[in-house]
C-alpha cells in the first residue's frame, strides 16, 4: 500500500541534510589551507573529481596535519605542500581521501563552523574508528549541494539545522499508536473512593 509523501516535510529534510553532506571542494587561491586530523597520523590524499577510488593514486599525499597552497597558473591549478608539488589541472574541483585498510575513503559528511566561515569539519564514516576519523580544513568551499544553503546557514547554527532534520525525521515516522489506557467505569470509581475512605 503506497503512502502519501508529505512534500514540505521532504523538502525540509533535504535542505537540513545538505548542511552536513559534501564531498567535492573548491580551493581558495594563494591562501594556506590547513588540514588537522584528530588522530595526528592520518594519510590524506587529494584527488581530481571523479578519480577517488580504490585503484587510483592521489595526485598529492599529506599527513593529517599539513598546510597546502593552491595557486592558479595559466588556467591550471597547482598544489604545493612541504616541498611536494602536484597539478590539479584546469578544474579547480577536488576531493579528499582518507587512507585506511589499504583503500581510499571519501568524506561522507561535513559540518560548517557557524562562527568561522572558512572552517569545515569533515567526517570519514566508513573508516575504522569513525569517532576519530575527522579532519578540520579551512579555506575551502563545498561544491555539491551546499552553496544554496550557506546564506541561510549563516543565520542559524548547524546544530539547529541538524536538530530540525532529526525532528522532521521523527515526524515522518508513521508509528502505530498504542491503544489508549483503559478508562474506569463509574461503578469502579465509586468502589475505589469507598475503598479509600475505609
Amino acid at each position: 500500500m503506497a503512502r502519501k509523501i508529505n512534500k514540505p516535510l521532504l523538502l525540509g529534510l533535504l535542505i537540513s541534510a545538505q548542511t552536513a553532506n559534501a564531498s567535492v571542494w573548491l580551493p581558495s587561491e594563494n591562501v594556506d589551507t590547513v588540514m588537522i586530523s584528530h588522530t595526528g597520523s592520518a594519510e590524506i590524499g587529494i584527488f581530481p573529481v571523479g578519480n577517488l577510488d580504490a585503484t587510483t593514486k592521489p595526485i598529492l599525499t599529506v599527513n593529517g596535519n599539513a598546510s597546502i597552497k593552491f595557486s592558479k597558473d595559466r588556467g591550471n591549478w597547482d598544489i604545493s605542500s612541504g616541498g611536494q608539488t602536484a597539478r590539479l589541472g584546469s578544474s579547480e574541483k577536488f576531493q579528499l581521501g582518507w587512507y585506511a585498510n589499504g583503500t581510499w575513503i571519501s568524506d561522507t559528511g561535513a559540518v560548517h563552523d557557524p562562527e568561522n566561515v572558512n572552517v569545515w569539519q569533515m567526517l570519514f564514516k566508513t573508516a575504522p574508528d569513525a569517532a576519530e576519523n575527522t579532519l578540520t580544513v579551512n579555506n575551502v568551499q563545498p561544491v555539491t549541494g551546499l552553496a544554496a544553503v550557506l546564506s541561510v546557514e549563516k543565520h542559524l547554527p548547524v546544530t539547529v539545522w541538524l536538530t530540525l532534520a532529526g525532528f522532521l525525521g521523527f515526524l515522518a515516522l508513521n508509528k502505530h499508536r498504542s491503544p489508549p489506557l483503559p478508562q474506569l467505569q463509574p461503578e469502579e470509581e465509586k468502589l475505589d473512593i469507598i475503598a479509600g475512605d475505609a
